[in-house]
């Protein structure tokens, strides 16, 4: 007994068309019989369809067991493999015997569950059996793995063999036996007879390999400097972004600082005040009272140069006027410092915005220097590497190695022929002047002349110097 496994398929109509018909026809003499497993029915066709049907519902099938869908795909839903028995060296069995032994090949792969299909053949010396398997399972739409087939079909047909006494592969058990040495040696047997095996000879490289290796190495080389370059300066330009200033904390701090100015100008004028109260109370001091919020008014620009004796008297007779004077005096006093405290702690903000900004424009310039030096490095090895080709390409045709042309030469060295014509009009129209139709006495150019005639006559009745219309005038 021998078997023979087919590779894994995606189509069960293919498989169909050729197990079921005779090679390259649509009869099918070859086939003595066919029956399935874990079908309805015994019709091919049904069990064509059948079987097509659930390896399309696979994930439908998977989903209803709750299997989950993930993982590696594992390749196309059919299988197939082939028993065969040598008629003079062993006992052919019957049809029953060929189920029973294609049932025993099923359980022994875990596959007597799964929808099957066996045929059997005629047209060889040997009969044999084909089974075409299902991998789907109908149950829950996973794939059969079929792992390690062939040994275990091995070792089962060694078996065969052995109960009935009819060896018709004699090198078989030394090859089972072979293998099981292999597998009892372990894996540091392996790998010492490994370890001490001859190395193969590595080809070296031609110099062409090593400069595409290089230059594959070294685009994505570029591609990805380009990309770690802007995430730094992104980084950069984020942290500076992200140093938090503290507005209220400075303000805080400019009060604390100018506390002792308010306090010296509320003393200040403290004492002022009492100084102006006390002259209050003789006529001189409103006399002196009153020139000096006159005078404080002109300095200040509130008074005009002009009427100074006027507005002397007037403040002097009215003392309501002259409190009113005093109280807006201190009152623009207060308001002037603090503008001027205003003002420095303005300046102040300015300058934390500034220092920022300054932050920021150094990474500025230090991406734009990163920038030009990057340029100017992926530049140069660019510019090396076009070198190195030129040179290889000059050294090949120096040497008579010139290999072959590269696409973009051979697409430019085809585009260099004569161009086909856009029509077939305009093609069919060349062939006007070798017309069987034109005296054979004629020359070219009086053929040509005629059709340019031809040409003008057409023109005037308004049509264009199509085929049929030339043909018709040319009769004409």
């Amino acid at each position: 007994m021998n078997f023979s496994i087919a590779a894994k398929g995606h189509s069960f109509k293919g498989a169909f068309a050729y197990y079921l018909h005779d090679k390259g026809a649509q009869t099918a003499e070859r086939v003595a019989w066919a029956e399935t497993r874990n079908l309805a029915h015994d019709d091919p066709a049904y069990a064509q369809s059948v079987m097509i049907a659930t390896a399309r519902q696979a994930e439908a099938l998977k989903k209803a067991a709750g299997v989950k869908g993930t993982g590696r795909k594992a390749g196309g839903p059919v299988h197939a493999y082939s028993i065969s028995w040598h008629p003079e060296n062993e006992t052919v069995p019957d049809r029953a015997g060929m189920l029973a032994i294609a049932h025993e090949t099923l359980k022994l792969l875990k596959a007597d569950h799964l929808q099957t299909v066996i045929v059997a053949h005629q047209d060889t010396a040997h009969p044999h059996v084909h089974v075409i398997v299902n991998r789907v399972d109908p149950g829950n739409g996973k794939m059969h793995p079929f792992g390690n087939d062939a040994h275990k079909l091995d070792e089962w047909a060694a078996k065969y063999e052995r109960m009935r006494h009819q060896i018709v592969s004699p090198n078989r058990d030394e090859k089972h036996e072979d293998r099981k040495r292999r597998q009892e040696m372990g894996p540091s047997a392996k790998g010492a007879f490994a370890k001490h095996s001859p190395a193969p000879a590595v080809k070296p490289k031609s110099r062409a390999a090593e400069l595409a290796e290089h230059q594959a190495a070294q685009n994505p080389r570029h591609k990805q400097e380009w990309v770690d370059l802007s995430a730094a300066n992104k980084a950069r330009r984020e942290a500076i972004k992200a140093e938090r200033v503290d507005f209220k904390g400075i303000a805080a701090q400019h009060r604390t600082e100018t506390r002792p100015l308010w306090s010296q100008l509320g003393k200040e004028q403290a004492a002022v005040r009492r100084a102006f109260l006390d002259r209050e109370k003789r006529i001189s001091g409103i006399v002196r009272n009153a020139i000096d919020i006159v005078r404080n008014q002109q300095i200040r620009g509130v008074a005009d140069d002009r009427g100074f004796l006027a507005m002397c008297f007037n403040y002097a007779l009215s003392s309501q006027a002259r409190r009113a004077a005093f109280d807006a005096r201190q009152k623009d006093a207060k308001a002037e410092l603090a503008r001027t405290l205003d003002a420095a702690l303005i300046a102040k903000f300015d300058a934390v915005k500034a220092g920022r900004g300054a932050k920021l424009a150094e990474a500025r310039k230090v991406y734009d220097a990163a920038r030009t030096a990057l340029i100017e490095r992926q530049n140069g090895e660019t510019a090396k590497v076009r070198t190195a080709w030129r040179q290889l390409y000059a050294d090949r045709k120096e040497a008579g190695l010139e290999g072959p042309r590269p696409p973009w030469r051979r697409r430019s060295a085809a585009n260099a022929g004569p161009t086909p014509p856009a029509k077939r009009d305009f093609d069919r129209a060349g062939q006007l002047a070798d017309d069987k139709r034109f005296p054979e006495d004629e020359t070219r150019a009086v053929q040509w002349a005629r059709l340019e005639e031809l040409g003008r006559k057409s023109r005037e009745q308004g049509r264009g110097m199509g085929m049929h219309r030339a043909r018709e005038l040319r009769r004409e």
